[in-house]
């Protein structure tokens, strides 16, 4: 699991996106008593100067003003959007022409518990597109990510699991975070059923079949005991849920909207790519489409 004696990593392009990233990690980080390290990272490529030497003294001097300015910027916002004593922050600036891997490789060098992120920039973007800086760092960080929108607090997280052994990194995470932020937990699990029929295995491979109601309701008593197992095991509280619908991550997602949820934890394979909760590309779905901010915790 993530190391729990690092900072709380608050990635900033100073967009509003940005802002929101901020006080949300700021919050964590006053919470749990971590420290705050926002980094800036301008994607600046270092121009190479084989003929004019000069001109490369020339491109450090400015990048070393632009720095000192940047950090200034990162100081004030710091002040502005968190209540933490100032000797908790530290503020960092980069060039890079690869932003997302200079955050998360810096995040790796001081042993971030967490990295924040804003789920847009300054494209526009109404939701995180796959490529994006956000989701970049969900594929790649060695910690737990957690990907941003407004939302307000309300106490409530949805974890979604598919009752897999590496899921179980997601909701020890999610246990431990309700206790330390008085969060209430919801752990929901969904028996995916395409067009009312679930798979079984036959001499030719699988075999669809249309369960009965008895049989569906058995399935999901079993999950509902499996979820309640697992969140005794973290010492958590929690309700379970247990569904049994064609799509999962609309199921994730209504769920969320309509008990208006704060932020939903998902699992992620990290560095390989977003994690599948069960059929298709489930955690993706919810990266870009969820109306609140998502924490996306590898699985191991």
């Amino acid at each position: 699991m993530t190391q729990q004696s690092g900072p709380v990593l608050v990635a900033s392009d100073f967009s509003d996106s940005a802002v929101e990233a901020l006080r949300q990690g700021g919050a964590r980080a006053q919470v749990t008593g971590a420290r705050l390290l926002m980094v800036h990272v301008v994607h600046l490529p270092a121009p190479i100067h084989p003929v004019f030497p000069h001109l490369s003294q020339r491109d450090t001097e400015r990048e070393v003003s632009l720095g000192r300015d940047l950090c200034e910027r990162l100081v004030e916002l710091a002040r502005e959007h968190t209540d933490l004593d100032p000797d908790r922050v530290d503020v960092e600036v980069d060039f890079s022409d690869v932003p997302y891997a200079t955050i998360v490789a810096k995040a790796e060098r001081c042993g971030a518990r967490l990295i924040v992120v804003g789920h847009k920039g300054h494209t526009g973007l109404r939701r995180m597109l796959l490529g994006s800086v956000a989701e970049r760092i969900v594929r790649s960080a060695h910690c737990p990510v957690l990907v941003t929108r407004p939302h307000p607090s309300t106490g409530k997280v949805l974890v979604a699991t598919d009752l897999s052994d590496p899921a179980l990194g997601a909701l020890e995470y999610a246990a431990r975070e309700h206790r330390a932020l008085g969060q209430r937990l919801v752990v929901l699990h969904n028996i995916e059923v395409p067009g009312g029929f679930l798979s079984t295995l036959g001499p030719l491979g699988p075999v669809p079949y249309h369960p009965t109601q008895e049989t569906l309701d058995q399935v999901k008593e079993a999950a509902n005991q499996l979820l309640r197992d697992q969140l005794a095991r973290f010492g958590a509280e929690g309700e379970t849920l247990v569904t049994a619908e064609a799509a999962t991550d609309e199921v994730i997602l209504r769920h969320a909207e309509e008990h208006d949820v704060e932020a939903i934890v998902i699992g992620s394979h990290g560095r390989t790519g977003i994690a599948r909760i069960s059929v298709g590309s489930v955690a993706n779905s919810i990266l870009q489409h969820a109306h609140c901010s998502v924490l996306a915790v590898q699985m191991r």
